[in-house]
């Protein structure tokens, strides 16, 4: 998942918005990384993902909230910290994280 419309060239469609205060301690904080060349627009939910600058973009809402459902990437060298709609994200493990609401 990304907040570059244009992210490595390629094209890409809204799926939801964050939350910009939680409405719950369930939801879940997201970070946009800031390192040219390595992260840049990519959300995540580690505030050092790859050891590189982030800035917080806002907060998915807790499971049930009507919305687009989002997963986190567990698999170190794979997909560890990277948010995206795809549970199994890169054919690496993944766990629910929230929802991008409506």
């Amino acid at each position: 998942m990304t907040i570059d419309p244009g992210y490595k060239g390629c094209t890409t469609a809204p799926i939801g918005a964050t939350l910009t205060q939680p409405s719950s301690a369930a939801d879940a904080p997201v970070y946009a990384g800031t390192t040219a060349g390595l992260d840049s627009g990519l959300v995540t939910n580690n505030p050092r993902h790859l050891d590189a600058g982030t800035r917080p973009i806002g907060y998915l809402a807790a499971t049930g909230a009507s919305g687009t459902p989002l997963y986190v990437g567990l698999q170190g060298g794979c997909n560890a910290g990277v948010v995206s709609t795809n549970p199994a994200h890169l054919n690496c493990r993944g766990a629910p994280l929230g929802i991008a609401v409506r």
